[in-house]
Parts: structure tokens; sequence; C-alpha cells
């Protein structure tokens, strides 16, 4: 799933065909709806969080940054959802 605060910067059909070639469901939020958005900030948060905890622990520069976020949306998706 993929949520958006209804901003425009998603709205494109390359965009909509990825996400229905992927099975993913696209839900926009209400706008300015403070929940909503700060779960998805706090979510954001807690992946860079652990991205930048893989780097330092691995002893790895910056530039493997792309990677340690995927492995943290990896290990993110396997553990149940923290209460952020």
């Amino acid at each position: 799933m993929f949520q958006s605060d209804g901003g425009h910067e998603f709205e494109n059909t390359s965009l909509g065909a990825h996400f229905l070639y992927h099975d993913i469901y696209f839900r926009k939020s209400y706008p300015d709806t403070q929940a909503q958005n700060g779960v998805a900030e706090c979510r954001h948060r807690y992946l860079n969080e652990m991205a930048w905890a893989f780097l330092i622990e691995a002893h790895m520069p910056a530039t493997f940054w792309f990677d340690a976020i995927h492995v943290a949306v990896f290990v993110a998706n396997q553990l149940p959802t923290p209460n952020l």
C-alpha cells in the first residue's frame, strides 16, 4: 500500500501503471489531517533511522544509502508494526 497526502506530485499515469502492475494499492489521505500525515512522517523517520543504524554498524559510507533504505524497508515489513 502507498499513501499520499493528496499532493499532485504522485498523480501521473506512469506511476499509476507501476502501482497497478505491482498490485500496490494507492490511497490518498485527507489533506491537513494531522493524524494520518503524522503516521506517515513517523514511519518515514523510523525507516531513515534504521537505514542510518545499518550504515553506521557496518561502517559503510553514505553512498550505500540506497541499499540501506531498501534493507530497512524489507526488515520493517518483516517485523510487527511499531507503535509510533
